[in-house]
């Protein structure tokens, strides 16, 4: 198989037990909406304009930071940064992921190399719909 790029192979019973469970991501970034179905997947986020989906400039945020991906089949965020992404689901703690996988559900944001801090401009908002 030629790997020029990233692609990801689902074989097609894992992918109808996702679809069970998982119809798309929404994303809210800066007032732009992204819309992530499973033949988006992997999704790309960071600073790099010919790899990533989701474009974050600022200094703590890696090239491909992070992505939006199918593992163990549960659709989640990969963190593949310098400083860390982090992960708030609705009125739960946030929690600081580095190079592992960490499941979505729900409502919620993310924030990319930094905490939560009072300045909202940089928050990546999530919103998982369900499959029908």
């Amino acid at each position: 198989m030629n790997d020029d790029g990233p692609n990801t192979l689902i074989n097609s019973d894992l992918l109808q037990t996702i679809e069970g469970k998982f119809s798309r991501l929404d994303l809210f970034y800066q007032g732009k909406s992204y819309r992530v179905s499973l033949k988006d997947l992997p999704f790309f986020i960071g600073r790099d304009h010919t790899t990533c989906h989701l474009i974050v400039q600022k200094d703590v945020v890696s090239r491909v930071h992070c992505l939006v991906d199918v593992k163990d089949n549960q659709v989640g965020v990969i963190d593949k940064s310098t400083n860390g992404t982090v992960v708030k689901m609705g009125d739960t703690n946030s929690v600081i992921i580095r190079d592992e996988f960490y499941p979505l559900t729900g409502k919620g944001c993310l924030t990319l190399g930094e905490p939560f801090s009072s300045d909202m401009s940089d928050l990546i908002l999530f919103k998982v719909v369900a499959g029908v």
